[in-house]
């Protein structure tokens, strides 16, 4: 016996219509939860989009996970180029860069191995120019626009840590910069010596 199709019933399009409403209201709720987590702030200027998805960024975790970093892990690299000042978002560098940040990183996981500190956040590291214009007393020549820098919050204070980071310095692990802030500590490899912030 031949099973023909079920004509298409008119009782049934009130019901399509009712799951359709409220797929788009669940749809709207949860955009709202994730817009309303997306604009937290952090200080005056600055909030960090959490959900915010990056271009290439599972290939720059990968690639991150490659460099077998005994203290530091992808997502605390990542995280701060989802942050966004005065409307302007950062983002990942570009794949050319990615090379760059691992002498950086490669020095504050020799830190940690070192002196044992451990790493409370890392406040920047690739910054685009038209968020580096944003960041308060940033160099116009930055070299986190190189994603040579790092900017890493420790569970020590800066001056501290600048003193481990100066003796590998001049044991010859890096040649680049140090850079003491009242909460964290910024060190670059920009191939010769240079300190701020430090007494």
């Amino acid at each position: 016996m031949k099973i023909l199709p079920q004509p298409h019933r008119e009782e049934n399009k009130p019901t399509n219509l009712k799951r359709r409403r409220f797929l788009r209201q669940g749809v709207f709720v949860a955009s709202a939860a994730v817009a309303a987590i997306n604009t937290t702030r952090i200080g005056n200027h600055l909030r960090t989009d959490r959900f915010r998805p990056l271009v290439d960024e599972a290939d720059y975790a990968a690639f991150l996970a490659g460099l077998n970093l005994r203290y530091i892990t992808a997502p605390e690299v990542i995280r701060p180029h989802r942050n966004v000042r005065n409307g302007v978002a950062n983002r990942l560098p570009p794949k050319l860069l990615w090379r760059n940040l691992s002498k950086p990183l490669r020095v504050v996981d020799e830190i940690c191995t070192r002196a044992g500190y451990r790493i409370e956040l890392i406040n920047s590291a690739f910054r685009t120019p038209a968020y580096n214009a944003e960041c308060v007393g940033a160099a116009k020549r930055s070299y986190h626009l190189r994603n040579m820098a790092i900017d890493v919050r420790f569970n020590a204070a800066p001056l501290e840590v600048a003193k481990v980071a100066k003796a590998l310095r001049s044991e010859g692990v890096f040649k680049g910069g140090i850079g003491v802030y009242p909460s964290f500590i910024h060190l670059d490899t920009r191939g010769r010596k240079a300190d701020w912030g430090i007494s």
